[in-house]
């Protein structure tokens, strides 16, 4: 699950997200934090998403299912 990139890309982003806040001299609640993910409801969230996006966009759901494979192997 740690070894996705995803995840370290975006703890990359918000951290530098953050400190642009610092920068500008907004307060520490403007601030965005990342605690983890609830992996108990995953396959049940993902497929949640999927369902969804195949109601208002086809092409997003397929993008998502294919971004989803990673977990796979997990199942």
């Amino acid at each position: 699950m740690w070894r996705n990139y995803q995840v370290l890309y975006f703890i990359e982003w918000l951290r530098k997200h953050n400190d642009e806040l610092n920068a500008k001299g907004k307060s520490h609640y403007n601030k965005t934090g990342f605690y983890g993910l609830d992996l108990y409801s995953l396959y049940r969230s993902m497929e949640a998403v999927i369902c969804y996006l195949e109601g208002i966009d086809p092409k997003a759901a397929e993008k998502a299912k294919k971004s989803y494979a990673c977990f796979d192997h997990y199942d």
